[in-house]
């Protein structure tokens, strides 16, 4: 599926809204065979900059983010914020999952490239 592609170093991934009302956000990582070394932004709603974490991940793998707050040291996101990921080396897929915090019902849906960058 083109949507599942991997996306090789220097894409943009993102600027994915990460809180709608009552849910939780998790997503996870899937490499190529040469693994890969991914930059997060979490941006609040006006687009600016918050904080950054940089994650190396091995070859051919997946790896799971439960609570995608957690990874920035947040016990929540802000209203209308957003994770942008730059893949620095490698390549990588990254699939984001909304769910309900009562339901528990979830959508996957993989990240897309951002156009331009910034």
């Amino acid at each position: 599926m083109e949507l599942d592609r991997l996306f090789p170093a220097g894409t943009l991934l993102g600027d994915t809204t990460v809180n709608g009302p009552g849910e939780r956000y998790n997503f996870d990582v899937t490499t190529g065979s040469a693994g890969a070394v991914i930059r997060y932004t979490y941006r609040d709603s006006t687009g600016t900059d918050r904080r950054t974490v940089t994650i190396s991940y091995e070859p051919a793998a997946t790896r799971q983010h439960v609570g995608a707050q957690q990874l920035f040291g947040l016990t929540e996101f802000a209203p209308n914020s957003s994770i942008v990921a730059e893949i620095q080396t490698g390549n990588a897929v990254i699939r984001g999952t909304p769910t309900n915090n009562i339901t528990n019902d979830s959508r996957s849906q993989p990240w897309r490239e951002v156009k331009g960058g910034r």
